[in-house]
């Protein structure tokens, strides 16, 4: 009796201390894991990983060196912005999380004409592979708007197409094959 009382007594604690530590453990690439909040000046494989999905996203354009920079800061700051949460100044781990659910997402793929005043998915998308391209220089936020309708004509100009104030879906292609 006595010692099926230790056990049920140690089965208890574990499975309490299991209870405790889920809220922290998330996956990633389907593999637990213990994210740190990250703070400017760390360093380490865990800031490479968060660089590596940053850039993945076209928020990240520095040398990934595993360092929470400024550039880190800024980037982690734009996904924050583009996504219509509070800008912080660190990445906590559920923010790591986002960021990396959102690199492992693939991007839309183009079924409409984008106008002027369009906003959604497909024209961050857009934006993105303009960006990559050098032709936008905004935030991303999905609005299709003068900067991204400019972006456009210029990638229009500099590729010998017609000019438009429209981004048919063949030229979304186009431009996502120029930006790969």
């Amino acid at each position: 009796m006595r010692k099926t009382k230790k056990i049920l007594t140690a089965v208890l604690a574990l499975l309490m201390l299991t209870t405790l530590a889920a809220p922290i453990l998330t996956s990633a690439a389907n593999t637990s894991y213990i994210y740190r909040r990250l703070n400017y000046g760390d360093s380490g494989q865990d800031v490479v990983q968060l660089q590596k999905a940053l850039k993945k996203l076209g928020y990240f354009d520095g040398k990934i060196g595993g360092n929470y920079l400024d550039l880190t800061q800024a980037a982690v700051q734009d996904f924050e912005y583009a996504r219509g949460y509070k800008l912080t100044w660190y990445c906590t781990a559920a923010m790591q999380e986002k960021i990396y659910d959102a690199s492992q997402k693939k991007p839309p793929q183009p079924e409409r004409t984008l106008h002027y005043g369009d906003s959604g998915d497909d024209v961050k998308a857009l934006q993105k592979a303009l960006k990559k391209l050098g032709y936008f220089d905004g935030n991303i936020g999905g609005n299709y708007l003068k900067q991204t309708r400019q972006a456009v004509k210029d990638f229009q100009e500099d590729y010998g197409y017609k000019l438009t104030n429209y981004c048919t879906v063949a030229m979304q292609g186009r431009i996502r094959k120029a930006a790969k």
